[in-house]
């Protein structure tokens, strides 16, 4: 685990800890997840804020007025003004993925990406997630792709674990037990 990991899961723990606290928790991680979209979508205020010849006060001051634009709590603010003065913005992205993941884990809801050929009808998306559910004792969030390049079937990932029910896997398995054989 990487330095910046680390310290991601610390400050990670010690946010989702004072906002479980103080009842705000899903109205807190929105909020988060709405700054760091901001900075992402603004290459101009990311690297500002990445900016290491930049001074903490200045980054405060920006964070200050960005917070009370959008609307952001004061726990949210004192949050950022933190990670600010403690040169840990660099580790904000990592921040927010942690802090998700924690959110997921009190809230027993496991996210799955799954890849299929087409778009899933709604009555598939049902007993998939029905299904998944069940299997994995949890809520399911439900992340949708689309690769034609599967031919059918579908490709599903759970965490680090990826199931790859589809056609082009199957075929893929195929040919390389007879390679083995041959």
């Amino acid at each position: 685990m990487s330095h910046q990991s680390r310290v991601a899961k610390r400050y990670s723990k010690a946010f989702v800890g004072a906002v479980q606290e103080a009842g705000n928790l899903e109205k807190e991680v929105a909020g988060l997840r709405g700054f760091c979209e901001l900075k992402r979508e603004s290459k101009v205020l990311n690297r500002y804020l990445l900016n290491v010849t930049v001074n903490a006060k200045s980054k405060i001051a920006v964070i200050e007025d960005i917070c009370k634009e959008i609307g952001a709590s004061d726990m949210l603010r004192r949050f950022l003004v933190l990670l600010a003065a403690k040169g840990r913005l660099d580790c904000l992205d990592e921040i927010e993925v942690a802090v998700q993941d924690k959110v997921n884990e009190i809230m027993n809801i496991r996210e799955l990406a799954i890849t299929t050929s087409a778009p899933i009808s709604e009555k598939s998306r049902e007993v998939i997630t029905q299904a998944l559910s069940e299997q994995l004792s949890a809520q399911i969030r439900l992340e949708e792709n689309v690769d034609p390049d599967l031919w059918g079937g579908a490709v599903v990932q759970v965490g680090s674990t990826i199931y790859d029910g589809s056609l082009k896997g199957k075929i893929q398995r195929l040919r390389e037990e007879l390679v083995k054989e041959n």
